[in-house]
């Protein structure tokens, strides 16, 4: 869902735009087809954990979606084909609505470094399209805080088996605007996590499938807007990596302050 030749990721095309000429065959009216598509997300209240991620502080408008991890500090998880380079100069805004004041209820946060899977910085598998951001301490009120300070992240789960429901909260590119959010059973389709639900064009990689019935009432990020097609070739239907061992390699890397990476220049969808 990113593309380098743009500002944000890659526009998902229409899902009515696809059925257009269903439509026009088959003389089903436009709220037919609409229904025939399925759910559509709906705006919500932000969730502080999530947040819109922007390429640079001075950019207005947001490109990708990213949720605070529960391990370490200040980490957070979004697409690995959102990042370009080491990640350095990006800003991730939690809890983003653009509709209200404050537009920024914890600050913006300057991204600082990054972790990628080694497949991904390889050879881009989208396998293993996730990535972990580091973010800055800021002073805040006289303080030196970090963002893990401010706002409970989630935990990053690798299960036996997707869980029967999640709520994929994200924003769409641009600015001004409120986060949408769907409840969702995934699936498995293509070897990939899925599930159905639209409304998640550009913008939406990165935004975390979240699972809030673990143990101990923290919350599971399950999976992340991406993987397959960098997430998808319509906005009714998203897909992800799979989260295996390798996310916990990845979280490990980034507590522990090893080494961090670079990302390649994002490839072509495929779409």
């Amino acid at each position: 869902m990113f593309s380098p030749r743009s500002l944000a990721p890659r526009r998902r095309r229409s899902v009515l735009g696809l059925l257009g000429s269903l439509i026009l065959m088959s003389g089903m009216s436009v709220v037919s087809a609409t229904a025939a598509a399925g759910a559509t997300a709906s705006t919500v209240a932000p969730v502080p954990s999530v947040g819109a991620i922007f390429a640079d502080g001075a950019t207005p408008q947001h490109t990708c979606t990213g949720s605070l991890l529960a391990a370490g500090s200040g980490l957070v998880l979004t697409a690995a084909h959102c990042v370009h380079g080491t990640g350095a100069g990006m800003t991730f805004v939690p809890g983003y609505d653009g509709t209200k004041k404050p537009v920024e209820p914890y600050g913006a946060w300057t991204v600082v470094r990054a972790w990628m899977p080694r497949l991904w910085v390889s050879a881009q598998d989208p396998s293993y399209d996730y990535a972990i951001l580091q973010v800055d301490d800021r002073v805040i009120k006289g303080r030196i805080m970090g963002l893990s300070e401010l706002v409970k992240g989630n935990a990053a789960g690798v299960a036996a088996a997707l869980p029967d429901w999640v709520s994929v909260t994200g924003y769409v590119a641009g600015s001004g605007d409120a986060p949408i959010s769907c409840k969702v059973a995934p699936r498995v389709e293509q070897g990939y996590p899925s599930f159905r639900c639209g409304g998640y064009l550009a913008g939406s990689s990165g935004s975390p499938w979240i699972d809030s019935t673990s143990v101990k009432g923290t919350s599971t990020v399950d999976a992340v807007i991406g993987g397959l097609h960098q997430g998808g070739c319509t906005d009714s239907t998203s897909y992800s990596s799979a989260f295996d061992t390798q996310i916990y390699v990845l979280e490990v890397r980034a507590i522990l302050g090893l080494p961090a990476d670079s990302a390649p220049s994002t490839g072509d969808d495929g779409c």
